[in-house]
């Protein structure tokens, strides 16, 4: 079953903040389900090694008997990547300049989050079912 045809159109919210380079909605395994971004990537790869990094920290902090974080952000150069929790088992990922502050990409993360929650609401339990990979956006299109 398809997601929500909306979910195609999520990060409409960030798309015209040029800060903002790319966000994408995966799976716990590192499926893509949606994503934009404002030049090519390997969005494919990225979302395999998101959804690790994501594994690699949960089972890091369990050492530690600390709980596993919904948000993790990455700094990498004059970038960060900011990597949440969704629901059942999904990841969002937002790659933003540092001149994006940190409060204002977790807030931009927040918005991503409660757009995808009234999604599925709206869509009801069919919606919530694991779906199938969305056609991915870039800008230009």
């Amino acid at each position: 079953m398809p997601l929500p045809r909306d979910v195609k159109d999520l990060f409409s919210l960030v798309e015209g903040d040029s800060r903002f380079q790319s966000g994408l909605l995966i799976t716990g395994d590192g499926a893509l389900l949606s994503s934009w971004m404002r030049a090519p990537i390997a969005r494919h790869e990225v979302a395999v090694m998101a959804a690790t990094m994501m594994a690699s920290v949960a089972t890091i902090v369990e050492v530690f008997g600390v709980p596993t974080p919904k948000t993790v952000l990455v700094n990498m150069g004059e970038n960060q990547i900011l990597a949440r929790k969704v629901g059942r088992d999904q990841i969002l990922i937002l790659v933003s300049s540092k001149e994006v502050h940190k409060q204002s990409l977790y807030l931009a993360a927040k918005r991503l989050v409660t757009r995808l929650e009234a999604i599925y609401r709206h869509a009801g339990a069919e919606g919530l079912r694991d779906p199938e990979p969305l056609r991915s956006r870039d800008s230009g299109e």
